[in-house]
């Protein structure tokens, strides 16, 4: 993780649809570079809470143990900050979680 330029995982459901881009995720994992951190935690973010199928959004940071989860609710959305290597991410549309110290293993964070 700690070298990657620029790295996106998307969960979707659904028959393989022959796009260059994917517009019915429901869950999408991006990880943050320092340059580009503003930009992803800004428009990029709005833009992702726009996607009407999107479930949860995970912004996971390469500098420090520190991942942002936002959730869509029936309120709209929801942030938790995970900084702990037991905090646990939590995907529900898709049940899954993972620790943070499973995300950030053997990754020296500074």
């Amino acid at each position: 993780m700690a070298d990657a330029a620029h790295q996106h995982i998307v969960v979707r459901c659904g028959p393989r649809q022959n796009q260059t881009c994917l517009t019915d995720p429901l869950v999408l994992v991006e990880v943050l570079t320092p340059p580009t951190m503003d930009y992803d935690r800004g428009g990029k973010l709005k833009f992702y809470k726009s996607l009407p199928t999107l479930r949860h959004i995970a912004l996971v940071y390469q500098d420090q143990t520190r991942v942002e989860h936002y959730e869509r609710t029936d309120e709209g959305w929801r942030r938790d900050v995970l900084t702990g290597p037991d905090h646990g991410l939590r995907f529900d549309a898709v049940g899954f979680e993972i620790d943070l110290d499973r995300i950030y293993f053997d990754v020296p964070v500074v």
